[in-house]
């Protein structure tokens, strides 16, 4: 592969001067690091107390670039969010959602743009000086070389092209053909902080528990050499720290845990008692259970990922390993109304169930009132880990008065009232749903769904007594729209819209 100047084959024209514009290229899927992967970005994974993004954005404004293009594949809004227009750092930074890398390079490698630039896979975070990014003599392009060849972290000081029958598709393509020009300097970065795998992130983790990279600290007070502890942690008297060690916030170590070398824990994270952890990182909101024996790994929440086989493991049994979030005082006030409520109706109702089905029986009904199983919400994103129960409702039958009797009362649901008053489902909420049908659903959707919570009263169900539309993507439009709304005020709301209006849906005209 060459490079040419300008699409014109024109000689040469360099450029001097600082660096003041970077090009990140956050286009790493996070495929290998598994479930963990889709969950967040790994751009955003808390890498010794702090996401990788934020420490080479933090960086790149010591070294006075204040103009940063991120270029994201996946998880952009997340991404964007966190980044906050670069405000944080005192720079610009602007998101450009892509997919391409091919499209990234056509967007960057522009004769019109002002360099000098900084071009660079953000998976990958060379030691990067001052004298790098200026032009101190230097003359020609800098590539960044680390143990084992070219980094993908280029210094571009004239536009370059890629060539049309073998276009550009990664910085680490754009380090090798440039250095084939003449005109070009080498800059020798050890060590290199990589996020790439699951084996690298560890790797990484460990040289900045060491302080073996320049210009990024540990946050946190450390207490002692190679120790730091964060606020509000409890810390039982007979654990064992083995530095370097990095206890984030809000932390319960159990008894007789062994915690390091090389370990951080995540914050609001519970280690059970007995358990040991070394060369691992924890990631926030994770619960480790007691006798366990974890190392060269990470682990989130009910997800077991190998540092050195890069396989990912979910571990359904959350007395081993699962969320430290699970029971919290505000959400148990948040349920705690309607499964009074649900206790209040649950001898009147269960009378009438047997009146019903009595009913029902000597009308010729076989099985008046169905069952199937449904997966229990909020659920996990791994299947494995899926929990389901017998929902419960009327089921329709042959006989017309029955089921007439039942949408004209507004009875369907009366035996879901059992399911309600176990902490089954909620007096609002999407429908229940089967592993299959769950597993049917589109990726994006499927994880709203799987946040979300199993309902009486739906709001589908109101939208579509209301408009007479009754259409899959017309349920999908409203149930979407509930998850990313709800809230207790907004499920009073339905509650008194649903006893206003009913929830028979009105034939659909169109």
């Amino acid at each position: 592969m060459v490079l040419t100047t300008d699409q014109n084959q024109k000689p040469t024209v360099w450029v001097r001067g600082a660096v003041t514009e970077a090009h990140l290229l956050c286009l790493n899927e996070g495929r290998s690091f598994g479930t963990i992967g889709r969950r967040e970005s790994i751009y955003l994974l808390s890498l010794a107390g702090k996401p990788m993004l934020d420490r080479m954005l933090g960086r790149l404004a010591d070294l006075e670039i204040d103009r940063v293009y991120l270029y994201v594949a996946r998880h952009a809004e997340a991404i964007d969010r966190y980044v906050a227009e670069g405000r944080r750092w005192g720079i610009h930074v602007t998101t450009v959602d892509l997919t391409s890398h091919v499209d990234a390079f056509r967007r960057i490698l522009t004769p019109q743009r002002r360099y000098p630039i900084l071009v660079a896979d953000a998976t990958v975070f060379p030691t990067i000086h001052s004298e790098h990014i200026t032009d101190n003599g230097m003359f020609g392009h800098l590539v960044f070389r680390g143990h084992g060849g070219f980094l993908p972290w280029v210094v571009l000081r004239a536009p370059v092209s890629s060539p049309e029958d073998h276009p550009i598709g990664s910085a680490q393509e754009l380090a090798e053909a440039v250095e084939k020009i003449e005109e070009v300097e080498e800059a020798s970065s050890d060590p290199v902080l990589s996020i790439a795998h699951p084996a690298d992130f560890l790797r990484a983790q460990e040289f900045l528990l060491k302080g073996q990279v320049v210009g990024q600290p540990i946050p946190g007070n450390q207490c002692d050499p190679g120790i730091w502890i964060g606020g509000n942690v409890s810390l039982h008297p007979t654990a064992t720290l083995i530095p370097p060690v990095l206890i984030a916030p809000d932390c319960r170590i159990g008894r007789g845990v062994q915690l390091g070398p090389n370990t951080v824990v995540g914050n609001h994270s519970i280690v059970s008692e007995k358990t040991k952890v070394e060369n691992a990182c924890i990631l926030p909101e994770t619960y480790l259970g007691r006798d366990l024996d974890v190392e060269w790994a990470m682990v989130d929440r009910n997800c077991l990922l190998s540092g050195a086989t890069g396989v990912s493991t979910a571990i359904p049994d959350s007395f081993l390993i699962g969320p430290a979030n699970g029971w919290s005082a505000a959400k148990f006030f948040r349920k705690l109304p309607g499964v009074v409520a649900g206790w209040i109706a649950l001898l009147p109702a269960s009378i009438l169930v047997g009146l019903l089905y009595l009913m029902a029986k000597m009308m010729g009904v076989r099985r008046p009132i169905k069952r199937y199983r449904a997966v229990h919400l909020p659920a996990a994103e791994s299947p494995p880990m899926w929990r389901t129960f017998d929902y419960l409702e009327f089921a329709r039958g042959r006989n017309q008065f029955w089921n007439g009797l039942l949408d004209r009362l507004r009875l369907r649901r009366l035996p879901t009232v059992w399911n309600l008053v176990r902490g089954q489902v909620a007096w609002v909420g999407l429908r229940p749903r089967r592993p299959e049908q769950i597993l049917a659903l589109s990726e994006d959707w499927r994880e709203l769904y799987l946040a979300s919570k199993i309902g009486i009263i739906r709001l589908a169900e109101l939208d579509a007594a209301c408009t007479g539309i009754v259409s899959v993507d017309a349920t999908y439009s409203s149930e979407a729209f509930y998850t990313a709304q709800s809230s207790f005020k907004e499920d009073l709301a339905l509650v008194w819209r649903a006893l206003r209006t009913g929830t028979k849906a009105k034939p659909n005209k169109n």
